[in-house]
Formats: C-alpha cells, sequence, structure tokens
C-alpha cells in the first residue's frame, strides 16, 4: 500500500518549481524589457565568460588599456579611442573552425599574458565580408594588425597560442 505522503511532497515540489520558474520568467522578461537595444544602438555581442572580466571596458576605462584585451569586433568599433594607442591585431575566425576555436580558447586561458598595449579583435569571418575584402583574408585564422587608422600593418595565419600571436606582432 503507498503513503499519501510522497504524493503530497512530489506535489509541493512541482508548484515550488513552478513558481521559481515564474519568478525567473519574471525577472528575465523584466531585465530584457530594460537592456533591449534602442534602435540607435546595436544588440550586445556574447562573450565567453573568461574574457569579460579583464577585458571588457568600463564606462571610465582609460585610453589605452594597461593590460592586454581580447574584445569583439563591436567592442573594439564602439570605442575605437580607447584602444588607439595599442597594437591592434583582427582574430578573422569562424564558429565552426577548430583551429580558431582551439586558439579562441588559448587566448582567454592566458589573458593574463598578453602584454601591455596589445588588443586581439575577435572578428566573425562569416559576417566580415567588408573586412576580409579590404585585407585580402581568404581563409580563417587569419591575423591582421594594423595601424589606429585601419592600415595593414602584417598579416599571418595559424598562431596557434597567446605566445605566436606576440612573437608574430611588428
Amino acid at each position: 500500500m503507498r503513503s499519501a505522503k510522497p504524493s503530497s511532497w512530489a506535489t509541493v515540489s512541482v508548484l515550488a518549481l513552478a513558481a521559481l520558474l515564474l519568478s525567473a520568467c519574471a525577472q528575465s522578461t523584466a531585465e530584457t524589457t530594460s537592456t533591449a537595444p534602442t534602435a540607435s544602438q546595436s544588440a550586445p555581442v556574447e562573450e565567453t565568460p573568461e574574457a569579460t572580466p579583464s577585458t571588457s571596458p568600463s564606462a571610465d576605462a582609460d585610453p589605452a588599456p594597461a593590460k592586454g584585451s581580447y574584445i569583439d569586433y563591436a567592442t573594439f568599433t564602439g570605442s575605437p579611442a580607447t584602444y588607439a594607442e595599442t597594437d591592434q591585431v583582427l582574430f578573422f575566425a569562424a564558429s565552426w573552425c577548430p583551429t580558431c576555436q582551439a586558439v579562441d580558447k588559448d587566448i582567454n586561458a592566458n589573458i593574463e599574458n598578453l602584454p601591455e598595449g596589445l588588443t586581439i579583435v575577435k572578428v566573425d569571418y562569416d559576417d566580415s565580408d567588408d573586412l576580409k575584402q579590404k585585407y585580402g583574408v581568404t581563409i580563417q585564422h587569419t591575423f591582421v594588425q594594423v595601424d589606429a587608422a585601419g592600415n595593414e600593418l602584417a598579416q599571418w595565419s595559424g598562431s596557434p597560442s597567446v605566445a605566436e600571436i606576440k612573437a608574430k606582432v611588428v
């Protein structure tokens, strides 16, 4: 014979879970409503959690970051003065590219080893036809060092690590 107790605990558990989900949904909706971009703003670009704490510029950031930075292209173009005095390296990466994923992982794992004044900018290879044409990029996993005006200084492919990227910067 079954006891009524397990079924009442199951009911309480289901109700508690439902309440938590509804509360999270309401909070998520409120956050989405309050942080949704306006027509004049671009949607935020998702960054890897490892890159966020030490690489995202704050509102009162110095013109040149104290440490090296690994940022996405939208962040880079949204605050060009912040990075104008740094060595800027565009990293053309594709989400489907295993070598790009390995480099991304290495950069995030060694973010503290990025030298002061080096900004690595992750560019979505699949969505950047104009930039690929401008710099003659034909394959993913290509790095292009540019000056503050966007002129190419150097280009290479295949660097598997932060150490090799640092070694190639002119």
